[in-house]
């Protein structure tokens, strides 16, 4: 851990040596903690950009729905697999077929649009419509607005660090 300090490579080598007693008084913020968290809300990002439907529909498009089932709500990963068959339809696989009708409620009461449909064995067929214009410039504006959030939490995590130097570097802290 001494070497996951603030001195860099540079004055490691010079002959200027730090005590683990300075070390441990430096007001600073850690560097890795904060590219930590900035690398946190871009994860976080990518996984939201997944969840929302593109031109071609994907298995995670169906990762925000939660299925209440045996009492309880559960993620619909838990409860069925997504195959997409096709790129304007979708075959959700209960592993148990009496939840069937549950995922489909979850499905059509999810806010996509969807009008899932009972199938054969438990299956729930999912009819997914083709993307038009304006739904194609809803998903950019979504999209639009999601970025900039994620935007704006880096910038105030770059902003709490940088604040946190400037009163280090003032002796205010």
């Amino acid at each position: 851990e001494a070497s996951d300090n603030l001195v860099s490579d540079e004055y490691e080598s010079s002959e200027t040596n730090f005590t683990a007693s300075e070390e441990e008084e430096d007001p600073l913020p850690d560097p890795d903690q904060v590219k930590e968290r900035m690398t946190n809300v871009i994860s976080t990002l990518t996984k939201s950009f997944q969840s929302v439907r593109g031109s071609e529909p994907t298995p995670e498009l169906f990762d925000a729905i939660s299925v209440d089932v045996y009492g309880s709500k559960s993620p619909l990963s838990s409860v069925a697999q997504v195959l997409i068959q096709s790129p304007t339809r979708a075959i959700l696989s209960c592993f148990d077929p009496s939840t069937a009708a549950a995922v489909r409620d979850a499905v059509r009461d999810s806010g996509m649009n969807f009008n899932p449909q009972l199938g054969d064995g438990g299956d729930v067929v999912v009819p997914i419509p083709k993307v038009s214009n304006e739904t194609r410039v809803a998903i950019a504006k979504q999209l639009g607005g999601m970025a900039e959030k994620a935007k704006m939490r880096i910038r105030n995590i770059r902003r709490s660090a940088m604040e946190e130097v400037k009163l280090g570097k003032d002796g205010k802290l």
